[in-house]
């Protein structure tokens, strides 16, 4: 059977190709084939934009030169992902696009390595209200929330909070630690501290004193002076002091307050 015959045998006035664009020719013996030659033909010709389905073949990689696509020529739909390809040619993996929002989104979040050191200015961070800045813990496993500013603006801490400080002390002295715990954000905390002559690292005092707050006025455990000579006390209001007395010569301490822990 020859390509002017169909698949029983019979001469057909047509031939058509479909192998990308589709068009017709006229076989040997047809006539009036003008006005078929003109819409299936050179019309299709013309009209071809290698969009596929019988307008022309898509156009592969290779049919476009390199370094050729300019932004003149690249312009995403709205809400639709720039994508790349993964690492196994097996999928596709989305970059970034425009929202519904008008807002650049990222498709997944960016890793450390891919911001510079040291950019991120108080200019370009602001966390949204409510919202804790986080750090993760230590063995990697989930995140800890640090800091907000709450929904009533108040600045509240989100874990137990270590404040350390080195204090040098001198004899007969009262002294505050410029320290005030907020009952409202504050429901517990402690002070340790240990008392080490200068140029010694011997400990000749050490001790742990509880704070708490009654839903009155704060309290402190009590504390006897010892042999260094250092006691706290506590204000109803939170106003954290100490004492000193009975010092022979310079004595330095490392003094932290621990736990303190913020309500909800």
């Amino acid at each position: 059977m020859s390509d002017e015959e169909n698949k029983i045998g019979v001469l057909v006035p047509y031939i058509t190709y479909s192998s990308g664009l589709t068009i017709k020719s006229p076989t040997r013996g047809t006539r009036n084939y003008e006005s078929t030659m003109r819409t299936d033909t050179y019309q299709k010709i013309s009209e071809h934009d290698h969009t596929g389905g019988g307008r022309g073949v898509q156009l592969g990689a290779g049919a476009i030169p390199n370094d050729l696509l300019s932004d003149l020529k690249i312009r995403l739909r709205n809400d639709q992902y720039l994508r790349a390809r993964n690492a196994l040619d097996s999928a596709d993996i989305n970059i970034l696009k425009v929202n519904a929002s008008n807002i650049i989104e990222f498709a997944t979040p960016l890793v450390g390595s891919n911001i510079a050191d040291n950019t991120l200015t108080d200019i370009k961070t602001r966390l949204r209200n409510n919202q804790f800045l986080r750090a993760r813990n230590a063995a990697d496993s989930g995140d800890v929330n640090i800091i907000k500013v709450n929904a009533d603006n108040i600045l509240e801490l989100g874990s137990n909070v270590h404040i350390t400080s080195t204090i040098s002390l001198t004899n007969n002295t009262s002294t505050t630690l410029g320290l005030t715990l907020n009952p409202l954000k504050v429901i517990g905390a402690s002070i340790e501290y240990s008392v080490k002559r200068v140029g010694s690292s011997t400990v000749v005092e050490a001790g742990n004193i509880l704070l708490k707050f009654d839903g009155t006025a704060w309290e402190m455990s009590s504390e006897s002076l010892g042999s260094a000579g250092i006691t706290f006390s506590i204000s109803a209001l939170g106003v954290i002091s100490y004492v000193t007395s009975n010092l022979a010569g310079h004595v330095s301490s490392n003094m932290y307050l621990l736990a303190m822990t913020t309500g909800v």
